[in-house]
């Protein structure tokens, strides 16, 4: 029998990394499974790699329900995404659908469970998406990646390492080589700044600023900045020249590993990716969530770093300024290092302590 995965995900990096980590990983495993890609939003990621797997754009909607007539042509669109579905899961007979959560699955995931195919749920963050929450009675097991979601999930929960394409795999990769990608120098302390696919502006500007207020010497420090978008790169690129710090400014980062592998302290937002991430380099974190996430999961997920972890600080975006973010990357790079070495020792700890399966291979044990 010819084994064929489909797998439900939206344009958002958060979501499609992973769902992509899955897929090459299930093709590894067999490279005669066929996989394809449905859900909103995958016409216009710059997170998917439209070459890389088959995939469906699929009509999807949100839900405001203070917006009445949002909510009607929200509706429509989830209809026209069932039809849209019903129409490829005929076709691609799929053995099972592998939903990655947000409002750009539900099409698919609906027309799953209402063709009785099997679904597995991955759920990244602390506090579960309504998606996820309103399917994973009907789930097979929702894969998660913080333990306390499984209190929120109906259904089986199973923890999962977090799925991460080879590009951001901790390997054997040069530490020189890394820095010589970025034009960078092996004598100074790294800062990886970055803001995800939500909320980049703010940590651009409050970066910018804490750096013009930075209480040590800024020739001891270099910055690895992504920006988000283009328009923001000229800025960044001036304010650092200006004072002095040696840089490299971007406005996105395929091989975002290496960055990771030379960064000493990464400050930005709260997402599951980050975190994961974070975890896998043992990088310690400034996290500063972003204040409009659905259900507020990116505080859930900084404290689950910050206070179960010990891996990270976290700070309310309202509650912390330049001064007070310039100093706190002072303590850890300068003023106290043994505390960014103890934060390295809690991840690393963590780590060694938790029981963690692979989704790939639980995924591959439900296929006939």
């Amino acid at each position: 029998m010819v084994k064929r995965v489909l797998i439900a995900v939206g344009g958002t990096g958060g979501h499609v990394y992973p769902a992509v980590a899955l897929a090459r990983k299930l093709k590894e495993k067999d490279p005669d499974i066929y996989l394809t890609f449905a859900g909103g939003g995958l016409n216009d990621s710059r997170f998917f790699d439209r070459a890389e797997f088959p995939y469906e754009e699929v009509a999807c909607g949100y839900f405001p329900l203070r917006k009445p007539i949002t909510l009607l042509k929200s509706l429509g669109k989830v209809a026209s995404g069932i039809l849209q579905s019903d129409k490829i899961i005929k076709e691609f007979k799929p053995n099972i659908v592998v939903g990655f959560g947000s409002y750009h699955t539900l099409p698919v995931l609906l027309t799953a469970k209402m063709r009785s195919i099997p679904i597995v749920l991955h759920e990244g963050n602390a506090v579960p998406g309504r998606v996820n929450r309103l399917l994973a009675k009907h789930a097979v097991f929702t894969g998660i990646q913080f333990p306390g979601a499984a209190n929120l999930l109906k259904g089986k929960t199973v923890e999962i390492d977090a799925p991460l394409r080879e590009e951001v795999q901790r390997n054997q990769q040069q530490k020189s080589d890394s820095l010589n990608y970025f034009n960078l120098n092996s004598e100074k302390n790294t800062l990886l700044v970055f803001g995800g696919s939500q909320g980049a502006f703010a940590i651009n500007r409050l970066m910018t600023h804490a750096l013009s207020k930075y209480p040590g010497d800024l020739q001891t420090l270099q910055v690895i900045h992504f920006t988000g978008n283009k328009e923001e790169c000229e800025r960044v690129r001036k304010h650092y020249d200006d004072i002095k710090v040696e840089h490299c400014v971007k406005d996105f980062e395929r091989e975002i590993g290496k960055a990771w592998n030379v960064a000493d302290l990464v400050v930005g937002r709260a997402g599951a990716g980050t975190i994961a991430e974070a975890l896998e380099f043992e990088v310690p974190a400034v996290l500063i969530p972003y204040n409009y996430a659905m259900d507020d999961h990116q505080a859930r997920n900084g404290e689950f770093m910050a206070n179960i972890v010990g891996g990270a600080l976290i700070f309310n975006e309202g509650e912390i300024d330049a001064e007070k973010l310039a100093g706190e990357i002072f303590n850890l790079l300068q003023k106290e290092p043994m505390t960014s070495q103890k934060m390295k020792q809690c991840m690393k700890d963590y780590k060694d302590k938790v029981q963690q399966q692979d989704l790939s291979t639980l995924v591959a044990e439900l296929i006939p």
